[in-house]
């Protein structure tokens, strides 16, 4: 693809997609310019980008790892409500918690204490 078909491109995702638009060439896209470090939804900032895509990836990857953190902390919290459950892995984003076979309807996910 040469510079000219690929401002062709450019131009018409940015007509499908004005939201977007918006966010890369308005204040809030600042940090796509490299005036501002990018950050996450509850404000984790990464300082050390330097290229476009690593800036576009990093407020959602790490939102994403924000919201593992904050399951991992929810589940220590609630650690006695099924004491025989435990963590053993922890992925990308997937938490697998191990237990006894006539405990796994307790620890299940979505599992609510009422």
């Amino acid at each position: 693809m040469n510079l000219e078909e690929a401002a062709f491109y450019r131009s018409r995702f940015f007509e499908t997609y004005p939201g977007l638009k918006r966010w890369h060439e308005g204040e809030r896209g600042a940090w796509l310019r490299g005036k501002t470090q990018p950050r996450t939804l509850t404000g984790t900032r990464r300082m050390d980008v330097e290229n476009l895509t690593d800036r576009l990836n990093s407020p959602v990857q790490g939102t994403g790892a924000d919201g593992l953190k904050l399951a991992l902390a929810l589940l220590w919290e609630r650690r006695g409500e099924c004491p025989e459950a435990v963590p053993v892995l922890v992925c990308h984003d997937e938490v697998v918690v191990e237990c006894d076979a006539e405990q796994a309807a307790e620890a299940r996910p979505g599992w609510r204490r009422q």
